[in-house]
């Protein structure tokens, strides 16, 4: 998928945000043992690198979990692409998630 075709996260933070996180479900998937990583590109931020963040599963049987944002994690830029990807208990990688993510900077 390209990044002009991802689709862009429905909410857009402000710099230094640590709410809302992100809550994510695979419907019907039982997702207990899995890790799941989200890696945020920060590339055109001043950063200029990638967040790495390990999802906390809330509900493995009924395929949620949900990634926590940390003080410094969240830096002003438009358009960071942002990949999710699952590995199951085989440590078979799944099809991952991919969209984008907009944070303003603050006032």
């Amino acid at each position: 998928m390209s990044i002009s075709k991802c689709p862009v996260y429905p909410v857009t933070w402000t710099e230094g945000d640590q709410l809302p996180g992100i809550l994510g479900v695979l419907k019907d998937v039982d997702i207990t043992g899995w890790t799941i990583q989200l890696k945020l590109d920060r590339s055109a931020t001043i950063a200029a690198d990638t967040l790495t963040k390990t999802a906390t599963i809330v509900d493995g049987p009924n395929g949620q979990f949900s990634f926590a944002w940390a003080a410094g994690d969240l830096l002003a830029g438009v358009g960071q692409l942002t990949t999710v990807t699952f590995t199951n208990t085989l440590t078979e990688p799944q099809t991952p998630a991919r969209f984008l993510v907009n944070v303003d900077s603050t006032l």
